[in-house]
């Protein structure tokens, strides 16, 4: 395998603003604006009984909210226009779920001075993210026939299916109530190492892959297989991700016939949830304890507002208590290397001060913010922005339906964990190699 002097850059088109940029930035400017709106008169009055101190919208300080619906967009232009490259498909969800909403969360917990220095650290770091997104390298490499990688898929099949089993002999939990689903979660999954890993890559990336590859190659025996063997892993660790993902993957597939490789209607897609549960809960306006309540806090709070404002909560603990950074040390193998200060986890942590079950943190906030402070932000993203890279050049070739269904799970995850975690224990840098050797001229990519 040979490294190419080349780089593959986006097609000139794809920066062109008037156009399909236009499309995109528009959209993200009005999902920012009704974020804002339903974050101010919906959710903050819902969730300031737990976290008044977090949960706050600043009326005083309207002109910087609409300072950052309108300039924030800007900064993910890159990412938008056509999807040529799989990392477009991470960037524009976290768009959704992170970047938009981010500094729109910040904006109350502290000074206008403040808010502006690290807002210019989370501009800059969006940009090249977005930037990251569009670019592979040039890689020759000799590929799998389509009969190898069929057999492939199928290994990958029966290992990730008799890992479940395997970790499922400890017993199995199913709570029907999501909302109090980690609080019933055991504290010990009496999992060993090799059965956790086996249930969160199979979680995280694995299920995913299996449902893509088997509807493309018609073994809808595989799907079925991977579907349970989500409601499965769910029983193993009560992980909501896992009952959701089915769902969330079964929504990409199909709406990937609508959004094909537009930005703007991708985007319009993952916000689709967000924007209708909202207007539907404006109207109907339901009492506290209901089914329509519990729907719109586990669907929006816990995608759409969560994730995001868990770079608020890693600031202030981090950085406005000033407690000590990790330097990375959270990273398992890092720990050989660094000290860890503390003796739970950074996700604990957050249980522990805040009270809203374990929040392992966005890359900005559980690496960046971390392991650096304020600057990990930018150094984060830097890192992020190789790894789309990296990414990139493995997707490279596969029709956009692979990366758009692979990737919506592993998008998910970004947005909720840190990106070694995303990776590694999700299992996205080992599929990732797997796809890079994956056959292009077999039938199913055509």
């Amino acid at each position: 395998m040979t490294l190419s002097t080349s780089v593959h850059h986006p097609a000139p088109t794809a920066f062109t603003f008037p156009a399909r940029g236009l499309g995109f930035y528009l959209l993200l400017v009005i999902y920012g604006a009704l974020f804002t709106y339903i974050y101010a008169t919906e959710i903050t009055p819902l969730m300031s009984y737990l976290q008044a101190r977090i949960f706050v919208f600043d009326y005083t300080r309207i002109g910087d909210y609409e300072l950052v619906v309108l300039v924030t967009p800007l900064a993910l232009l890159p990412a938008g226009g056509k999807i040529t490259a799989a990392g477009q498909y991470l960037v524009v969800a976290l768009s959704i779920f992170i970047f938009v909403p981010a500094p729109i969360l910040f904006v109350s917990q502290v000074g206008e001075q403040t808010f502006y220095e690290v807002y210019m650290l989370l501009w800059l770091s969006y940009f090249i993210i977005a930037l990251g997104s569009r670019f592979s390298l040039s890689i020759a490499a000799r590929r799998l026939t389509e009969k190898q990688f069929s057999i492939v898929f199928y290994v990958v099949a029966v290992l990730a299916l008799l890992g479940l089993l395997n970790a499922a002999r400890g017993g199995l939990t199913f709570v029907a109530d999501l909302a109090r689903a980690s609080a019933e979660r055991p504290e010990d999954y009496n999992l060993s190492t090799l059965q956790a890993y086996a249930t969160t890559m199979f979680i995280g990336s694995v299920g995913g892959f299996l449902i893509a590859f088997g509807v493309l190659m018609r073994r809808y025996l595989v799907v079925a297989l991977a579907i349970a063997g989500y409601v499965l892993a769910y029983g193993i660790m009560i992980n909501k991700t896992s009952l959701l993902a089915p769902a969330w993957i079964a929504y990409a597939a199909v709406m990937s016939r609508f959004f094909k490789t537009s930005a703007a209607r991708y985007s319009l897609a993952i916000a689709a949830p967000f924007l209708l549960l909202s207007t539907v809960y404006l109207i109907m306006q339901p009492e506290g304890g209901s089914v329509m309540q519990a729907a719109f806090v586990i669907t929006n709070l816990r995608l759409y507002v969560l994730p995001a404002e868990s770079v608020t909560i890693y600031y202030d603990f981090f950085v406005a208590q000033n407690h000590p950074l990790t330097y990375l040390s959270h990273i398992t193998f890092m720990q050989f290397f660094v000290h860890y200060p503390y003796g739970d986890s950074a996700a604990d942590l957050m249980k522990d001060q805040y009270h809203m079950g374990t929040w392992p943190g966005t890359f900005l906030a559980g690496d960046g913010i971390a392991g650096f402070g304020v600057q990990g932000i930018l150094i984060i993203s830097i890192v992020f922005a190789f790894v789309l890279v990296v990414l990139n050049t493995c997707f490279s070739g596969l029709k956009p339906f692979i990366p758009a269904v692979v990737l919506a799970v592993p998008a998910f995850n970004f947005a909720n964990t840190p990106m070694f975690t995303a990776l590694l224990t999700g299992g996205l840098a080992l599929l990732s190699v797997l796809l890079f050797f994956a056959p292009r001229d077999a039938s199913w990519n055509k």
